[in-house]
C-alpha cells in the first residue's frame, strides 16, 4: 500500500487551513461570540484559499502564504480559552477587577486587598447602624478575617 500523504506545497497549504480552523474553544457562553467572530474570519480566508487554488488553479505555495498572511491577522484572541482561570474578581461583588478604572469608586483592586473600589466606597459610605459586611466585619457574611 503505498503512501498518500501529500507533499510540499498542498501540504503546507492543508495544514495553514487546519491552522485556521483549529482554534481553542471559548471558555463561557459570553466568550462565544468573539469567538465565533474571529472563526468566522478565518473560516472565510481559508474558503478563499481553497477555492482559489482547486477552481482557479492559483500556486498553492502562494496561497499558503497569503493565507498564513490572514490568518496573523485574525488570531484567536478577544476571548478566553477553554481552561484558562477566571480572571480575579472582587470577593463582595464578584465582579472581575478592572485594573483600567481607576476611578476612587471603580473595578480596580481596592490596594492589596481582595474587593474593588466601588465595594470598598459603598461600605464606608453606609448609614445603617447594623451594616455588616465582608470589608467592614470580616469575621461576619463570608469575610476572611482580615
Amino acid at each position: 500500500m503505498q503512501d498518500r500523504t501529500p507533499d510540499g506545497p498542498v501540504r503546507e497549504l492543508l495544514a495553514s487551513v487546519l491552522e485556521a480552523l483549529n482554534i481553542p474553544h471559548p471558555a463561557t457562553i459570553g466568550d462565544t461570540e468573539q469567538h465565533d467572530r474571529v472563526l468566522n474570519e478565518r473560516v472565510m480566508h481559508a474558503r478563499i484559499a481553497l477555492v482559489g487554488v482547486l477552481e482557479r488553479g492559483d500556486d498553492p505555495a502562494w496561497t499558503t502564504a497569503y493565507l498564513r498572511e490572514r490568518l496573523a491577522e485574525h488570531p484567536p484572541t478577544g476571548y478566553r480559552h477553554h481552561g484558562t482561570p477566571p480572571p480575579p474578581s472582587c470577593g463582595k461583588c464578584r465582579k472581575p477587577f478592572d485594573p483600567a478604572d481607576t476611578r476612587f469608586d471603580g473595578r480596580a483592586r481596592h490596594g492589596e486587598t481582595p474587593w474593588c473600589r466601588r465595594c470598598v466606597d459603598s461600605c464606608h459610605e453606609s448609614t445603617d447602624a447594623f451594616h455588616a459586611c465582608p470589608i467592614c466585619d470580616p469575621t461576619r457574611r463570608g469575610g476572611e478575617g482580615r
